[in-house]
């Protein structure tokens, strides 16, 4: 296999893409993609703004990968920006630290289990692409959101878990719908 290219996302004819640990993007109408990070570490999970003004990545560092954080790039700037110092623990089988998505508004959705009191419990936190303050989202345990019109879909339990093919236990994953008005009623999966 002479490449092996992950973790796409599409923001109209512009696409990011991981590759060598690093984050690529490829405008509308250019025919080399570009890189945009070297030297960060191992680069996971990218996600473009909902305007394309910027892509969210993790980063894992550490001798084994173990710790994660949250970094932004302003697409027109180019400026890499680290948005969180949680240094979220993450390990081969488990992301606890991740990219849960973005609201209408251009805030980074972050799924978390740092401030949790039960390890791999994560809960949603939310905040600016140029960093700041993380406001918690009164949503509950989640691992991945989604804003379609006033509505909202929300994983909980939702990471890629292969190893535990046909797994029916307590936390597998669920994907719920509500939204801001009403309660999550309507389960999914």
């Amino acid at each position: 296999m002479r490449h092996y290219f992950r973790s796409p996302d599409v923001f109209g004819s512009s696409f990011s893409f991981l590759w060598n640990d690093d984050l690529w993007y490829l405008a509308d109408k250019q025919s080399v993609a570009v890189r945009l990070t070297s030297g960060l570490g191992i680069v996971t999970n990218s996600k473009f703004s909902p305007d394309g003004r910027y892509i969210a990545f993790r980063v894992q560092t550490g001798e084994d990968g173990s710790s994660s954080d949250i970094y932004s790039i302003s697409i027109p700037e180019g400026v890499i920006r680290r948005i969180t110092y949680l240094c979220g623990k993450s390990t081969s089988r488990r992301m606890y630290t991740d990219i849960a998505g973005w609201t209408p508004d251009n805030q980074i959705v972050i799924s978390t289990d740092v401030y949790s009191p039960f390890g791999a419990i994560t809960e949603l936190y939310k905040v600016s692409p140029m960093g700041g303050f993380m406001s918690k989202l009164p949503y509950g345990p989640a691992t991945q959101i989604f804003f379609i019109e006033d509505e909202i879909v929300l994983g909980r339990h939702t990471n890629d878990m292969p190893h535990w093919k046909r797994y029916r236990g307590g936390t597998s994953g669920v994907i719920w719908k509500g939204s801001e008005s009403e309660p999550f009623k309507k389960k999914l999966t």
